[in-house]
């Protein structure tokens, strides 16, 4: 199937794509934009909409996109849906720091869902972790057309319009910014605890926000929000950003994970404590290639695997990088049972 001239407006939830969409939508025209937000989206266009099959639904897609000589193809759906139509190099997508970006899907969540349950069991299922990640997995952030971060929406306009040539409006619609039926502090434990179930889109963000601002010559942040402020200074006590989770202890004692430094792809060495007393130090190196697909590793060389004895029950299990406080996510582990 031959690669549609369009670019792709990949919307991922609560990134500002609403303020971006309806700005594509004033300065194209909504006739040339095809919008693909699911069955239940008055927005989706009505040759799309009851069609489950994935093969069907591309070449429907591709029909469309030709009939109505559209300029922008854009929706809530994952990259890999389209990459059989779009090339990367095609691709439009903004990403935001991703505790900010739990809460805001949290409270439009609340306030137009009626969701009932409290923010820790939201962010906590499985169906609202790493949800940048989910939508990217398989693209390559260097190769996108334009990739915005949200913190820098007003420059990310500026910079897209330079770029092709346009005359894109700064819109601010649909911020979710007012408070949520029940108003909840953003304390350091939890913003870290959003990042532990997001681990994922914590090293996609990281990444991006370096990419953004080094390749257009914008400046970094002076100061650090609640939301990263764990990682950037465990990052400080020895010049490197980790990220990494060990799995769940088997009842043989055994447990395997992975932890890598964002600023470097060489293996580290990690300290194996039970109840706070060190027992052991290892060095990872286990290939990953799940972290190579995700784009997290380029070499995958960040695992490893662990064997205790003689554990009882209630034992707590702790993996942190050595000579740092940096302890991964889902650690400790307890023993429930032996």
């Amino acid at each position: 199937m031959t690669k549609r001239s369009p670019f792709f407006f990949l919307h991922i939830p609560k990134t500002a794509g609403t303020s971006f969409r309806l700005g594509l939508e004033q300065y194209y025209g909504k006739q040339k934009i095809v919008y693909d937000y699911g069955d239940k989206s008055h927005e989706t266009h009505p040759s799309l909409r009851g069609v489950a099959d994935h093969a069907a639904r591309i070449k429907l897609l591709d029909q469309t996109l030709s009939n109505a000589s559209a300029d922008v193809i854009a929706g809530h759906v994952p990259w890999c849906h389209y990459q059989d139509l779009f090339s990367q190099q095609q691709v439009v997508v903004f990403l935001r720091e991703p505790v900010q970006r739990v809460l805001s899907e949290y409270n439009h969540y609340v306030k137009h869902l009626n969701y009932e349950k409290g923010i820790v069991s939201f962010y906590r299922s499985r169906s609202f972790r790493n949800k940048q990640h989910y939508y990217t997995r398989g693209l390559n952030l260097e190769k996108v057309k334009f990739l915005g971060i949200t913190e820098y929406y007003d420059e990310s306009i500026r910079l897209f319009n330079d770029l092709m040539e346009a005359d894109i409006p700064l819109l601010r619609v649909n911020t979710g910014n007012e408070g949520t039926r029940n108003d909840y502090p953003v304390s350091q434990e939890l913003a870290e605890d959003i990042r532990r179930y997001n681990e994922l889109d914590v090293a996609i963000y990281h990444a991006a926000i370096s990419q953004f601002c080094s390749g257009h010559d914008v400046p970094k942040p002076d100061t650090v929000d609640i939301s990263n402020i764990a990682i950037t200074e465990r990052g400080k006590e020895s010049g490197g950003l980790f990220v990494g989770r060990v799995n769940d202890l088997d009842r043989n004692g055994e447990f395997f994970g992975w932890v890598l430094d964002q600023t470097s792809d060489e293996p580290l060495w990690i300290d194996i404590y039970i109840n706070e007393i060190k027992v052991d130090t290892i060095q990872t190196g286990n290939y990953r290639g799940d972290l190579v697909k995700a784009g997290i590793s380029k070499t995958g060389k960040a695992g490893f695997a662990y064997r205790l004895e003689n554990l009882s029950e209630g034992d707590a299990i702790s993996v942190r990088v050595s000579g740092t406080t940096f302890e991964l996510n889902n650690s400790p582990l307890v023993v429930k049972d032996c």
